[in-house]
């Protein structure tokens, strides 16, 4: 997806809230923020239509920078594994009572209901205490979950893109289900800090590699953007029958890309621009499925 003004603004809003919320002085929060604006206006003024991803990592880069602190989101991400961890007893629990495709579709909802913890946007609010409330949640504006089901039950390989921290830990029990079903999962994580995104050392924590191979994408940018990512993602994406992406950041970035995969777009629609361009309504949740 393209940037337009909407997306702009809901940038310059997180990332300025990333200062404000930093430990700096208040002098040098101000300072920070200038120096933020004029970073952004410096690299969106030659191309005003450039991908929003693109964007969006290198003014969170700068963030980092200018607040000294390579992971600002740390204390976030741990809080949301343990709050994920209990809402995953309840998923767990609905799990002792379905089998073959209900079990599957239970897992990718419950994994898609754990995207709604993001705070990277600056319109939407959600507080992940509330995760247990919702994690059971079973409406899909955009179901594809039976085609998907049928080309996993083919597939000798899937990449699996990891998004939110939180939300890794109901992506480990859908990638232990897809173990089960025969398929070898490369699970796809950056290689440094954006935002609450998976980084490697995340994935270690919650014992992601137990369930799959771990893949680092050797960077701190926020999707898959040409460029900037390993040659082993590379490899991985070619091997895959199957690529599952995870969260609004791939879908804005693979969505403007020729995919050479089956790719299903698993995520929750927090921003009318994504919202728009799927069809859906703000805060709709989507199993979307694109073929070659």
């Amino acid at each position: 997806m393209r940037l337009s003004s909407y997306c702009l603004r809901c940038i310059i809003n997180v990332r300025l809230r990333e200062i404000i919320e930093s430990n700096l002085s208040e002098h040098e929060k101000t300072i920070a923020s200038c120096e933020l604006l004029k970073y952004i206006a410096e690299i969106v003024k030659p191309d005003p239509r450039g991908l929003i991803t693109y964007i969006a990592s290198l003014a969170f880069k700068k963030v980092k920078e200018l607040i000294r602190d390579e992971d600002p989101y740390a204390s976030y991400k741990v809080l949301s594994e343990q709050l994920a961890v209990k809402a995953s007893e309840l998923v767990k629990e609905r799990l002792k009572y379905i089998n073959d495709y209900d079990k599957f579709r239970t897992l990718v909802v419950a994994s898609i209901n754990a995207n709604s913890i993001d705070p990277g946007i600056a319109s939407y609010e959600f507080r992940a205490d509330r995760l247990k409330e919702l994690i059971l949640n079973d409406n899909l504006a955009v179901d594809h979950t039976p085609e998907v089901y049928e080309i996993v039950k083919r597939a000798d390989a899937v990449a699996y893109l990891l998004d939110n921290c939180g939300e890794s830990v109901l992506d480990k029990l859908l990638i232990k289900e897809l173990r089960r079903l025969g398929v070898h999962v490369y699970a796809v994580v950056k290689g440094g800090a954006y935002q609450n995104d998976v980084t490697l050392k995340d994935a270690l924590r919650i014992g992601l590699d137990e369930v799959a191979e771990l893949v680092s994408t050797e960077s701190d940018f926020s999707s898959l953007i040409p460029g900037t990512y390993s040659k082993r993602v590379s490899e991985v994406l070619r091997r895959a029958d199957l690529v599952i992406s995870k969260g609004m950041a791939h879908y804005e970035t693979l969505s403007e890309l020729k995919l050479e995969r089956p790719t299903v777009f698993l995520l929750r629609a927090k921003c009318e621009p994504v919202a728009k361009s799927l069809g859906v309504k703000v805060g709709d949740n989507v199993a979307k499925l694109v073929l070659p």
